[in-house]
């Protein structure tokens, strides 16, 4: 792990700490700190909403800050041209895809590599107006490559054991009290994510 890889841990696990340590476990219990919608924490979000051109935009804004959240991370990690941050984690994600940071992320299947500290963890998600979601890394590429920048969440690996690793990523509960910078637990095998919680689509290699 290389020195951009660990200020992208650290700065995660700043704001995880800094909203009250909330958790989700393996057996999917959850533990939510501090809610987006108070303060000091709704100030918080809008210290991620303005790396993303929002700078008014707050913990009560109705719209999903799970993306600004990594942006931000990766701003204050100091990757400069080597990330090119978005509201939405598909449009980012693209961008990797693309050869955008050629030299330091690569988008890679979940199925045909180790996670590590300082990945990217993708996964799609529905929501109440969209059910038609991407089930696997083929099926996101195709939709990428068509210009269809859907619904998905990404979280950044921050440990590593041998049958599970945790990660973080914000906006991650919509359950009350509301969205948090929340650290979650997930099965491996082998070194692969072997965790059927989730639809996971794309991790993200990070060399720096």
């Amino acid at each position: 792990m290389g020195p951009l890889s660990e200020r992208l841990i650290d700065a995660a696990t700043q704001e995880w700490e800094f909203f009250g340590y909330s958790s989700r476990a393996l057996n999917n219990k959850w533990k939510i700190g501090g809610d987006e919608h108070d303060p000091p924490y709704r100030e918080r979000v809008q210290r991620y909403w303005s790396v993303v051109g929002h700078p008014t935009w707050d913990g009560r804004t109705k719209q999903p800050w799970s993306g600004a959240f990594i942006s931000w991370c990766f701003d204050r990690a100091d990757y400069g041209s080597r990330f090119e941050g978005s509201a939405k984690h598909s449009i980012y994600i693209d961008w990797i895809r693309r050869g955008g940071s050629a030299d330091t992320l690569d988008l890679v299947d979940p199925q045909s590599a180790d996670v590590e500290p300082g990945d990217l963890i993708w996964n799609s998600r529905r929501d109440e107006t969209t059910s038609n979601i991407p089930q696997n890394y083929t099926q996101a590429i195709a939709r990428l490559q068509a210009g269809d920048f859907f619904i998905s969440h990404v979280d950044i690996i921050v440990g590593v054991g041998d049958s599970e690793f945790s990660s973080i990523g914000g906006n991650v509960s919509n359950e009350d009290p509301g969205g948090s910078v929340t650290k979650s637990t997930w099965r491996i095998n082998g070194g692969r994510i072997a965790d059927p919680r989730k639809s996971w689509i794309g991790l993200v290699k990070n060399r720096g």
